[in-house]
């Protein structure tokens, strides 16, 4: 899982976590439910489960399983960073963003279950070049 119980109390407070799980007793299952969400989108261009988790896939992990616990009623905040979560998820799927790791480095490695992907491969003169169809989105 790229979130656990004490990154959502970290993340919104132990009070609001507290509250939310009074109420639905599914935070944990929120959690999960979010990790699946994001490996949807993410597994178009990565390997899933990603097994380095940067903290911009934690947020969007934590901000879509916090909006699912509010079942209809979310306040404002909580709905408009649901939807920018989603939305990076969608830029990460199509290529306009990109995953970092836990050390905040640029995740490189792409899924071969995307487009049509063929060996990097070395031209005589040193360079390399990858050679992958990535169909537009």
């Amino acid at each position: 899982m790229y979130a656990d119980r004490a990154a959502f109390d970290l993340a919104f407070g132990a009070s609001e976590a507290m509250d939310l799980d009074a109420a639905t007793g599914r935070i944990d299952s929120a959690i999960a439910s979010a990790c699946a969400v994001a490996d949807g989108y993410i597994a178009a261009r990565y390997s899933t489960p990603v097994s380095s988790v940067g903290s911009a896939l934690k947020s969007a992990v934590l901000d879509i399983a916090r909006y699912s616990l509010w079942d209809n009623q979310a306040p404002d905040e909580v709905r408009t960073r649901f939807e920018d979560a989603l939305r990076w998820l969608r830029d990460v799927s199509s290529c306009k963003a990109g995953l970092t790791d836990s050390t905040g480095a640029v995740m490189t490695t792409p899924s071969t279950s995307s487009g049509i992907a063929a060996s990097v491969r070395t031209m005589s003169y040193g360079a390399s070049f990858d050679a992958r169809y990535q169909p537009d989105l």
